[in-house]
């Protein structure tokens, strides 16, 4: 059985753009019970692209409805404010509205997301509006978020706003 640092190790290979590398780690041990466990530990790694790869892997297994373990979501974002990698970020972003997150984390991640907010990559702030906008719990919060970053300067955050804006029209 591969241990967490062999899964490091095969994840130091990428490098950076090529996902290829990426799905064949998650084609290799998808169906491992230690895997997605794994992969949680390793998201706030120091070296970048260990971070990045772990995030990518993450995102492309909950796309495909494989199911993060609550505790294994608990530990996450318990050490989201390692994570410094952009693309690590949106990757976490992209994959919350896959993830059941429990409850008692929620402020954790509420914390962690707010900054999102005005990073300098729209894409992460798209994204972090997206996943902030799931975790209000009053509908006032929500249209003041989506009404705040309505006028961000990046057509994608707009076009993540209005998307979310038809999602939650009505609710």
């Amino acid at each position: 059985m591969a241990t967490i640092d062999d899964l490091r190790n095969e994840l130091t290979d990428y490098d950076g753009r090529n996902p290829s590398i990426l799905s064949e780690i998650a084609a290799r041990h998808e169906g491992q019970p230690w895997f997605l466990s794994s992969l949680a530990d390793l998201v706030p790694d120091e070296e970048v692209v260990v971070s990045e790869g772990a995030t990518w892997i993450i995102k492309a297994m909950v796309e495909k409805g494989h199911n993060f373990m609550p505790h294994d979501v608990e530990r996450l974002v318990t050490r989201l404010d390692e994570v410094t990698a952009w693309q690590a970020q949106l990757h976490i972003c992209q994959s919350l509205v896959h993830m059941s997150v429990p409850q008692k984390v929620e402020p954790i991640l509420k914390q962690w997301l707010n900054p999102l907010l005005d990073a300098p990559r729209p894409f992460v702030r798209a994204w972090a509006t997206d996943a902030l906008c799931r975790l209000c719990d009053k509908h006032s919060d929500r249209w003041a978020l989506l009404d705040r970053m309505s006028e961000d300067e990046a057509a994608s955050v707009r076009s993540r706003v209005r998307s979310l804006m038809t999602k939650f029209e009505g609710r």
